[in-house]
């Protein structure tokens, strides 16, 4: 018998470890061949998909060799790990270390070359349905056509050819470095009882305490400050307490006979203590995993969902315009023309100016000032408290969702502003408004209020800004009308940034996060296979071990059933915990990225999680039935 000829055999002896193995590459290979089908589609060289959308598929392109790349690796190793024995009986009957590395070559390269076949496949069958989704979430008027791209086909198998090459290869030094002795010694080697640290159990809860705290707490300012320190924290708790309080978990179950010593729980927590820490950077990798999956499709979908609401939100008026570039008459006609039935109209002046105190407004001395009058309006069309301003006092409005929530300013707080006679006028902090009172402009942002009769005074040798906002019956009408007020501040040769409207900030997060949301949805699929093959490969690893174990067991006087079922509600455990403890996680990380809602939005993402929860129980069940059936 040849070499490949007993690595055919060998693969059809080992299929049930190698299925999911096989699915998951297949996967893998499917959405590298489905992005690089678009990569290398000649629609790129019309310009029609947005450059930032192209960057997302070189994103994802790369993202999916990664994880091929150490997925496979990983896989590889497992299988090696989980015919230590049999590589070491084969040595014991003469076969040399280059036969086995030469045998183990060809299974991995007839499985990897099968999924490759298959994977292309799948690809080319749903590559028209892919472009035609890419189609509708780009707004591509005409759907983007199929291309059988033979060039997207060759760089899909060289990559993967090649991946299946070296890592095939390098299992050569796995084996190598193994003894013989070692290998078939490992079955009777006793193994230490786990212990753990009081100190990393305590560092395991403040870390997780505090990055929740910090996550319910902080604002979308903070977010940026303190994302990464959450990050850390999250990952150091994770990890420690996988490692740490999983150990104290079960030390404690201990102590509660009434509990610990009925039924069958005396026996599953006793093999838990040493499974869980065996398993604790699997469980760590799937917690992840599982947190990446939920979070990034829950935010995705959140906002895209969100879109209408949030743009409503965000941007309170329909139309809103910083000094317009037509007339008031202009406007009436172009409002009828595009069949707008008008609601309300508001109308108002800022002042810009300059402070000598840069204190008072860091990142720039120009300041806009508006009067008290025009802040009482836009107050009460927010259903806010109007204010009253005294001579000499000034309110800093903070026009923006995305503001953090500082206490207010002290009265006694005086600063100076320079007017253009080179008067300084001595002013005091009265108040700080903060909330969506108008559509964000540059000038709209951050401004100052101060009384009518000195605003009167102010405008003398300053520069006046014309404010104005309507309000329509319907605001998806008003594309049109943006689009024309658009056109004609850049032939006025005028920021276009000046004109605003709900239409803009809701087709701005439409564009934003259904690109991201089609990319998460795969990744998320691609994460989720890799959380459950995981876990498959190291209870299947495990195999050997587990019928060593029920047939002792069975001496010990447990029936066949009870012996299964401990191994059952064992396996139950490592595929609910990391799902449960990843759900909290990503919980709290739809909290901290719902800045853009000024809530959390948890029905999308409810959804989501049901959706990753059934199809993490149909992995559970062929896992559970896979494992029985092997035992």
């Amino acid at each position: 018998m040849t070499l490949k000829a007993f690595a055919i055999k060998n693969i059809q002896h080992h299929r049930n470890s190698y299925q999911a193995y096989f699915l998951s590459c297949i996967f893998a290979v499917w959405v590298f061949f489905l992005y690089a089908s678009l990569l290398f589609h000649p629609i790129l060289d019309n310009k029609l998909i947005p450059e930032q959308f192209v960057f997302l598929l070189y994103m994802v392109e790369g993202i999916v060799a990664i994880f091929a790349f150490l997925f496979i690796g990983y896989s590889q190793s497992a299988f090696l790990r989980n015919r230590k024995q049999d590589i070491g009986l084969l040595q014991v009957l003469g076969m040399p270390v280059g036969q086995v590395v030469r045998m183990l070559f060809w299974e991995n390269l007839f499985v990897g070359f099968l999924a490759l076949l298959v994977g292309v496949i799948a690809g080319l069958i749903s590559e028209k349905f892919f472009l035609l989704a890419i189609s509708y979430i780009l707004h591509i008027p005409n759907p983007i056509p199929f291309d059988f791209s033979f060039v997207a086909i060759m760089f899909t198998t060289f990559f993967f050819l090649c991946l299946f090459l070296i890592l095939s290869w390098w299992s050569r030094y796995s084996i190598q470095k193994q003894s013989i002795n070692a290998v078939l010694r490992e079955k009777v080697q006793e193994k230490k009882r786990p212990t753990f640290s009081i100190w990393l159990v305590v560092v395991s809860l403040v870390c997780i305490l505090m990055a929740y705290m910090l996550s319910f707490t902080i604002s979308f300012a903070g977010m940026m400050k303190y994302f990464l320190i959450i990050l850390v924290m999250i990952l150091i708790g994770t990890y420690l307490g996988y490692t740490q309080l999983s150990v104290v978990v079960i030390s404690l179950i201990e102590k509660m006979p009434k509990w610990f010593y009925r039924k069958i729980n005396m026996f599953l927590f006793s093999q838990l203590r040493f499974r869980l820490k065996d398993n604790a950077n699997i469980l760590f990798l799937v917690t992840i995993f599982t947190s990446i999956v939920l979070t990034s499709v829950g935010v995705s979908i959140t906002y895209y969902m969100e879109a209408d609401k949030v743009a409503q939100e965000q941007a309170p008026y329909h139309v809103s315009m910083i000094n317009s570039p037509i007339n008031p008459s202009q406007m009436q006609q172009k409002i009828a023309a595009n069949g707008l039935r008008l609601q309300r109209y508001i109308h108002f002046s800022i002042i810009q100016m300059e402070t000598t105190d840069r204190a008072k407004n860091k990142n720039n001395p120009t300041v806009y000032v508006m009067d008290n009058s025009a802040l009482n309006v836009l107050l009460k069309q927010a259903n806010q408290e109007t204010v009253l301003i005294g001579s000499g006092e000034v309110v800093q409005v903070k026009n923006s969702g995305a503001w953090a929530k500082d206490k207010k300013q002290n009265k006694s707080d005086l600063f100076s502003v320079q007017h253009h006679n080179q008067l300084s006028y001595q002013w005091k902090w009265s108040d700080s408004v903060q909330g969506i009172l108008f559509n964000e402009h540059d000038q709209t942002r951050l401004m100052w209020a101060v009384a009518d009769d000195t605003f009167q005074k102010l405008k003398k040798g300053n520069e006046v800004l014309s404010v104005e906002a309507y309000q329509f019956t319907n605001y998806q009408k008003t594309k049109g009308l943006l689009s024309d007020l658009k056109k004609m501040y850049h032939l006025q040769q005028k920021d276009e940034m000046q004109v605003n409207g709900t239409f803009i900030v809701q087709t701005f997060f439409q564009n934003l996060f259904s690109p991201l949301l089609f990319v998460s949805v795969f990744i998320g699929l691609l994460f989720f296979l890799a959380a459950g093959s995981i876990l498959f490969f190291r209870l299947y690893i495990e195999l050997p071990v587990e019928r060593h174990q029920l047939s002792l067991l069975s001496k010990l006087g447990l029936h066949e059933k009870e012996g299964q079922m401990i191994l059952v509600r064992q396996i139950q455990i490592l595929f609910l915990l990391p799902f449960v403890v990843g759900s909290i996680h990503s919980i709290v990380a739809l909290h901290l990225f719902s800045f853009l809602l000024d809530r959390p939005v948890y029905v999308s993402f409810l959804w989501i999680w049901l959706i990753y929860f059934v199809l993490g129980t149909v992995y559970y069940g062929w896992t559970k039935r896979q494992m029985i059936r092997a035992l």
